[in-house]
């Protein structure tokens, strides 16, 4: 499977190099995270699992559809955006989670936004309050 990180790169024309950087590392490794779980075999033999990322490279998302005991199933594993040169993470279901893995990959967990979580909670969390 191939996804295209930045099919439309000009957004980020007014950063800095560094900056820049930053956001290309970021969108790599939310691919390879994206690209990992879309190939990993699910627990049931009619589910499959597909990964997407929107036509400017910014929301990622990773869902499961199929069908179970004669009924379909559909459902989102993980859902991701990179807005504001930060990691908005709006839905995780991924085992030892997104958060985990994004800051093992060098992301600095100010740059990580819980956002399934209300503001009040932010603040005892491993990440930052937006």
């Amino acid at each position: 499977m191939t996804i295209h990180p930045y099919p439309n790169k000009k957004n980020y024309s007014m950063e800095t190099t560094s900056q820049l950087l930053d956001l290309e590392k970021w969108h790599e490794t939310l691919i390879k995270i994206w690209q990992y779980y879309a190939v990993l075999p699910y627990h049931y033999d009619n589910m499959k699992t597909y990964a997407s990322v929107s036509r400017d490279g910014n929301h990622f998302l990773l869902v499961y559809k199929g069908w179970k005991d004669g009924r379909r199933v559909y459902g989102t594993i993980a859902h991701a955006e990179i807005r504001n040169e930060k990691i908005w993470i709006h839905y995780d279901d991924i085992e030892n989670g997104l958060t985990r893995k994004l800051l093992d990959a060098g992301v600095p967990k100010d740059r990580i936004v819980l956002a399934f979580h209300p503001l009040e909670i932010h603040q005892h969390t491993l990440c930052p309050v937006v």
